[in-house]
């Protein structure tokens, strides 16, 4: 991904640490921690398909890559008990802009 983008689909099947997939019947909000930098935001996902599959998105939008580096994300699943859990953290490098 370039410094800028919009559009981009960030697509995620979430699993456990036993790398099954999740079932995200129960889930009342997925949110894609990001970090590149010092700079941290959080957005909200969407659950794609049968909630069964664990598989959610995010569409870049305008300011989400305004840093070029590393980006740091992961996906926090909260559960309509109030419990959560924090899937593996992952990265994709952000380019700048020639």
């Amino acid at each position: 991904m370039k410094q800028g983008d919009v559009g981009s689909v960030i697509f995620v099947t979430c699993k456990n640490q036993d790398l099954e997939v999740i079932d995200l019947t129960d889930v009342i909000l997925a949110i894609l921690v990001m970090k590149v930098k010092d700079t941290k935001f959080e957005r909200a996902m969407q659950i794609v398909g049968d909630p069964k599959n664990g598989q959610v998105q995010y569409v870049i939008n305008t300011g989400d890559l305004g840093l070029p580096g590393e980006l740091n994300m992961e996906v926090r699943l909260v559960y309509s008990n109030g419990n959560y859990f924090t899937c593996r953290d992952f990265n994709v490098e952000v380019e700048a802009r020639l």
